[in-house]
């Protein structure tokens, strides 16, 4: 692994003196594993993405008998949506530092979810056609099931995944 760790570091010098401070193999080691954790994150964060867009895709709700096909239909895509569209933040968040924190996503995402919600009452159909008064509290569940997600047990599992505890 070192060896490895040593070409890709001095090809990397060569192009950015990204490891000309580290003094140590360890240390290079170190640097070039904190180089790759993005890309692990968003390796994980399209997975996910994926899983959602099949889900969708193969409509398991229409399996369910009534009154929870309904439910499903109804409310499903208010609680998945921002729950994605929270982990695309995710993906962000090295651009964007003040996205690090798990209530600023939240906040950004809710915000979104709701503002689109708002424009359904007034007639507007930017995201979806009806309005429903429920689908803020499937907004929140949504966002908080990430922030859950993300900082009870993605932080846990995964060593790439770093952010503030909640």
């Amino acid at each position: 692994m070192i060896h490895l760790v040593q070409a890709l570091s001095s090809t990397i010098v060569c192009r950015h003196n990204t490891f000309a401070s580290c003094r140590t193999e360890e240390e290079r080691l170190n640097r070039f594993m904190d180089m790759t954790n993005p890309l692990k994150k968003r390796a994980a964060i399209v997975g996910m993405m994926m899983v959602i867009g099949l889900i969708h895709l193969l409509s398991p709700g229409r399996m369910l008998n009534e009154p929870l096909r309904q439910y499903y239909q109804g409310y499903f895509s208010d609680i998945i949506i921002p729950f994605g569209f929270y982990f695309l933040l995710c993906a962000s968040d090295i651009q964007f530092p003040f996205l690090r924190q798990w209530y600023a996503k939240g906040v950004v995402t809710f915000s979104l979810a709701a503002f689109a919600e708002v424009l359904q009452g007034f007639g507007v159909h930017f995201i979806g056609t009806t309005f429903d008064p429920l689908d803020f509290l499937m907004y929140a569940i949504g966002v908080g099931a990430a922030a859950l997600l993300e900082k009870r047990g993605f932080t846990r599992l995964f060593s790439f995944w770093s952010g503030t505890q909640l």
